[in-house]
């Protein structure tokens, strides 16, 4: 038996504030705690896979694939082509607006709106089409259509969610 006793002392005067008898068993009792915590850990890491089942994986994949790991198909959600990053394009995305998948999500037809580099200006321009068309054709591309259109490449380039972002130290290449 092990006797454990507090001391308290005050300008001299020492009292005793609280003894305590430990059992013996109480020592023993922390270390078999201690054991069974560990034993329980391990069993119920046993029940977990090996590896994180495809809904939960956060790599890029074709595109189907990236929006069948979220509810209604990835609708709503903006997505962008890993390649956009690394060519120096960023805040570009595609705007998810309808998609129909296959296959458990291996396949499919996704449609959705063009944000290039963070404009979505031709549904905020008021003009004609082949002033929208020289326009397209003077800036490359920056101006987009108003209206969804099936997104190319869905299924032959990688994917992610958000808009694209260009790598911290990204130079261009000087010809």
């Amino acid at each position: 038996m092990k006797v454990e006793r507090k001391r308290h002392s005050h300008r001299g005067k020492t009292t005793i504030v609280k003894t305590q008898v430990l059992h013996p068993c109480t020592c023993a009792m922390a270390s078999v705690k201690q054991q069974v915590a560990s034993k329980a850990l391990r069993a119920l890491e046993s029940f977990l896979p090996q590896s994180t089942p495809p809904s939960l994986d956060t790599s890029a994949a074709n595109l189907c694939q990236v929006l069948s790991r979220y509810p209604h198909d990835g609708v709503g959600m903006q997505v962008s082509q890993i390649r956009w990053g690394q060519k120096g394009i960023a805040d570009s995305y595609w705007l998810v607006t309808r998609a129909k998948l296959k296959l458990e999500g291996r396949h499919g037809k996704i449609w959705g709106k063009l944000y290039w580099k963070g404009k979505h200006s031709v549904a905020e321009c008021s003009r004609s089409a082949v002033e929208v068309q020289t326009l397209i054709v003077l800036f490359s591309g920056v101006l987009t259509s108003h209206h969804e259109q099936r997104i190319p490449g869905s299924l032959k380039y990688n994917w992610r969610i958000g808009p694209s972002r260009v790598p911290a130290g990204f130079r261009w290449l000087e010809s």
